[in-house]
């Protein structure tokens, strides 16, 4: 369960994450108008990662929301980059915090978050 200082993250990264849009598949072509189309449209593949969906290529799990494959089953990145690295540095600090708290993982929380924003957006 997310701490309350957790979810007042979700609203500013669904503000962050809403600036990607419009985005549309490089395969199909189906243009997702906003996050909220996205969303719903799209299916989470895997675990939150900041690398690559099989795991070959290791980055920042903080820098990435999730993969997803779009209907055509191509698989499409939503990221969530803050351009004030003081937000991006406050959220890592208190993922890995709850983390500990709660005796689980960083990438635990980060999925916790990842469904936490699903769930609003398509509410």
């Amino acid at each position: 369960m997310l701490s309350e200082k957790l979810k007042s993250f979700i609203n500013p990264i669904i503000d962050f994450c809403s600036l990607e849009f419009p985005k549309k598949c490089s395969c199909c072509e189906t243009e997702y108008v906003d996050f909220k189309h996205f969303i719903e449209q799209t299916t989470p593949i895997g675990s939150v990662t900041g690398g690559t969906p099989d795991g070959s290529v290791k980055r920042d799990i903080f820098g990435i929301l999730s993969w997803v494959n779009c209907a055509c089953g191509s698989t499409m990145i939503i990221s969530c980059m803050d351009v004030q690295k003081g937000m991006y540095q406050i959220f890592k600090e208190v993922v890995i915090n709850e983390a500990q708290t709660q005796n689980t993982t960083p990438e635990t929380i980060l999925n916790e978050i990842r469904q936490e924003i699903r769930q609003k957006i398509v509410s």
